[in-house]
């Protein structure tokens, strides 16, 4: 980026090209997280694939990127769905995480093979139908929504797993018109422990689905996780120390608009303070 900016010319043949304002991405930070994520994955005998939100990061040139690395994608809507899929990306890399599927956008993930997390029972009776119409099942997740154990917020996404343990045991040839490929669970937040509840019931859940004559091969874990852009973290305890010095002194700080990020002065007898 740092060269790009150093060199006027390149910079005016691009305004030229495309006119302005040039958005310019640099997708470095995707190939080193993937394979750190990855790496630490095989550390404790696990295989990892990424699979990277469509809907958080808007431009084309990801696609390409995450295609070029072997990655996948997740896509949460039907002209999202409709891009990747003109890209050339294969259908069994891609998963549609909808919380909302109409017919026409279940239908298009089904009719190319893009695996289909089920939100819940309608969902579910809705793929039934559609995937009847196909000449072979289609892929489908099964969308879990996790017991909250321990303080962790319950969440708005998918069934749970007794009641797609119930929803199953009603079609015990199991449900026409799609095959079971993996279960899903979203979070909100970061937080290890949370996730590490929601995965052991996951795998209960993957156990119970197995002895029904099912099979699934993944869990996929959705929210996110946290990922660096830096190199060393070094560079992030100097921003946090700078940024709490400039709002400590009431001047302006290197953010957007000046905000503290949560983060105020506040005056106290002893001087100020941050609060």
């Amino acid at each position: 980026m740092r060269d790009l900016l150093a060199d006027p010319r390149e910079c005016d043949r691009l305004l030229e090209t495309h006119g302005s304002p040039v958005n310019v991405h640099d997708f470095t930070s995707l190939e080193r997280n993937a394979r750190d994520m990855i790496q630490a994955g095989d550390r404790h005998g696990v295989s990892v694939r990424v699979f990277v939100a469509r809907k958080a990061n808007k431009t084309l040139g990801l696609v390409e990127a995450v295609k070029a690395l072997g990655h996948g994608i997740d896509v949460g809507s039907e002209r999202e769905l409709r891009q990747v899929l003109d890209s050339g990306m294969d259908p069994s890399h891609i998963v549609l995480t909808a919380a909302v599927k109409p017919e026409r956008l279940l239908r298009l993930a089904m009719e190319h093979g893009v695996p289909v997390a089920l939100d819940n029972l309608d969902e579910a009776f809705l793929a039934q139908r559609v995937g009847a119409e196909l000449p072979e099942p289609a892929p489908v997740v099964l969308r879990m929504a996790p017991e909250p154990v321990d303080g962790m917020a319950p969440t708005r996404f998918g069934e749970t797993s007794r009641a797609w343990l119930s929803f199953l045991d009603e079609h015990p040839s199991g449900p026409a018109g799609f095959r079971l490929d993996g279960i899903h669970f979203h979070l909100h937040g970061y937080s290890p422990a949370d996730r590490s509840v929601a995965l052991a019931q996951a795998i209960e859940f993957f156990d119970r689905l197995r002895e029904r004559g099912h099979a699934p091969s993944f869990i996929d874990m959705g929210g996110g996780v946290p990922m660096s852009y830096l190199d060393d973290a070094d560079q992030w305890a100097t921003f946090w120390n700078e940024h709490e010095a400039a709002v400590l002194a009431g001047g302006a700080t290197e953010t957007w608009r000046a905000d503290g990020l949560g983060l105020r002065a506040e005056d106290t007898p002893e001087g100020p303070r941050l609060a």
